[in-house]
């Protein structure tokens, strides 16, 4: 039987994987054309606007994005896309 933290904990780890896996370089960035397929792989595609403000957004002024700010994009993502599903 597992809990619902072990499942939390399945999560992140699949995110986690997500992100190293996708990470070209070695500085423990992701840049940001490599932020797409990062998403895509942690289940979540988004379209070139939502990526866009993304990158406005989540990315630092080099256009990276450090694993701590990948997890809270995909925390924000899936609390977004949660209440829109909700209010529809």
């Amino acid at each position: 039987m597992q809990s619902a933290g072990g499942e939390q904990n399945e999560l992140v780890l699949e995110h986690c994987k997500s992100f190293v896996v996708l990470m070209d370089n070695k500085s423990q960035l992701l840049e940001y054309p490599e932020v797409s397929p990062a998403l895509k792989a942690a289940g979540m595609a988004v379209d070139d606007f939502v990526l866009q403000l993304i990158g406005l957004r989540y990315t630092e002024m080099d256009m990276t994005i450090s694993y701590s700010g990948f997890l809270y994009l995909l925390m924000e993502l899936d609390s977004m896309i949660h209440t829109f599903q909700d209010n529809v």
